[in-house]
Order: structure tokens, then sequence, then C-alpha cells
């Protein structure tokens, strides 16, 4: 009885310390209690539960870090594969600027030689060269090509009666 008078008497600051301690020895109690029960094989609910979710997040990190390297293999391979891409579009343009360029110095041979061309000739060739500049293409075509042909007289189409 003298206990509880005692501990009636207490002021807050006592009173709240005392609670503390009480509970974390409580806590240690309990924490002991529940480590010799697994030690013997006896499993709470609430510590089955406690260790199923543990699993969970330790298995929901696993296949967060093998997502995370799949990402980035993808990645790599999406990169090799933009590398390869832009290697064959320049090899593309290079051929296609090749053809064009053969083109344009046919019709240049042909066209300087008789001095004229027919407007159907003259927007074949004048389109060809626009898809020659739009390529990148220069050099000589412009230096030599483009004024001369500029120079060629424009016939009308005969037709034949």
């Amino acid at each position: 009885m003298n206990e509880l008078k005692t501990f009636l008497e207490m002021d807050l600051k006592s009173l709240i310390i005392t609670f503390l301690i009480f509970l974390a020895a409580f806590k240690y109690g309990l924490d002991l209690f529940i480590y010799l029960c697994q030690k013997i094989g006896i499993e709470f609910k609430f510590v089955r539960k406690k260790r199923e979710q543990r699993e969970l997040l330790l298995n929901t990190v696993k296949q967060n870090k093998a997502i995370t390297e799949d990402l980035l293999k993808l990645s790599t391979t999406i990169s090799l594969i933009s590398q390869k891409l832009d290697a064959m579009q320049e090899e593309s343009d290079k051929t296609e600027m090749a053809k064009l360029k053969d083109t344009l110095i046919n019709y240049y041979t042909k066209y300087t030689k008789i001095n004229n061309w027919t407007t159907l000739e003259k927007e074949a060739f004048w389109d060809l060269f626009e898809r020659y500049e739009a390529r990148g293409g220069n050099g000589f075509i412009h230096t030599i090509v483009e004024p001369e042909m500029r120079l060629l007289k424009e016939i009308e189409i005969r037709t034949i009666d």
C-alpha cells in the first residue's frame, strides 16, 4: 500500500520517466519471449505476418533490381541499334547522293552539247538538283553544272502531226 501511495505522489516528470522505463522493459521482455518461442519452433500469427511482409519486401527489391538490369540492357541494345541505323542512313545518303550526282552529270553532258532542253527535261533536272542539295550535295555540281544549266535555252515540245 505504501508503494501505491508513493506512486500517486510522484510529479509528472517522474511519472513519464517511470512509464517509459516500464514500456521499454515490456518491449524487451516481449522481444525476448518471441525470440525464445522462435528458437523452440513456436510461431505467432503476428510474427509470421511480419516475416512474410519482410520476405515480400526482399523479393520486390530483387525483382526491381532485375527489372533495372533488364532496362539497362534494353537501353544499351536500343543505343546500338540507333547507331547502326544512323550508319545505315548515312551510307544510304551517300549512295543516293552518288546516284543523283551521276544523273545530274548525265543531264549536264547531254543538254550542254545541244544547248537546249524542254520544259519537262528542265523540271526533271531541277527536281533532281533540289533532292541533291537537300541531301547536302555540293562541289562541282554547284560551281560548274548549275551555272551552265541555267544558261540553256528552253524549247517547246515538238508534236508529231
